[in-house]
């Protein structure tokens, strides 16, 4: 969602400001597909009256062109007071460089040797409490999905285990949501979602 915050900030800069955050959390959302593309679903406080929404499209449209990966506009629409600008990627390294933001997927061991140390709580995809220990020992015929964004994830297998953090909406997606108190945009810890 840093492309909005980027492309869009004058735009939605008094909707953070009265809200708290940019948009409720169960708006905005990712969707990864087998193939490891992704496509990136934004809603957010729209004030028709005030901003234009070709300028908006000119705007993303500009920045995609400067960027030297595969991304495509997919769509934007405006109703009401809301903005839904919908864009897919062709991997999570271009969404995450893109965004500037905290996108990784591998193995227990590649989530370790990237820095990524599975650390907090976790629950099972039935929400019981389960030991780190056993998450790490997933094996390498599971994925782990290191995010750090207040969004819905929709997966492309089923869950295993995920941060304690984490809202588990059915077996293939998972929701994290700014905490109490937040002032920023972003989660304050990496979450993580271990699936196969």
């Amino acid at each position: 969602m840093k492309l909005i915050k980027r492309a869009l900030l004058p735009i939605f800069i008094l909707s953070v400001a009265l809200t708290g955050c940019s948009a409720p959390a169960d708006s905005s959302s990712l969707v990864l597909n087998k193939k490891g593309a992704l496509t990136q679903t934004i809603v957010e406080e729209w004030d028709q009256e005030q901003y234009d929404k070709k300028e908006l499209q000119e705007q993303i449209e500009t920045e995609i062109k400067a960027y030297d990966q595969k991304i495509e506009l997919n769509s934007i629409r405006t109703k009401e007071t809301k903005v839904t600008v919908k864009m897919t990627y062709q991997d999570l390294a271009s969404y995450a460089e893109y965004n500037q933001v905290i996108l990784f997927q591998g193995t227990v061991a590649q989530c370790q040797a990237a820095g990524y140390l599975l650390e907090g709580e976790f629950k099972t995809a039935d929400g019981e409490a389960v030991d780190r220990t056993q998450v790490l020992n997933a094996g390498d015929a599971c994925t782990v999905l290191v995010f750090q964004e207040p969004l819905s994830v929709k997966l492309p297998g089923r869950i295993l285990y995920c941060s304690n953090s984490l809202e588990i909406i059915s077996g293939k997606e998972v929701k994290a949501s700014l905490e109490e108190n937040s002032t920023g945009f972003l989660l304050s810890n990496p979450v993580y979602v271990i699936y196969k």
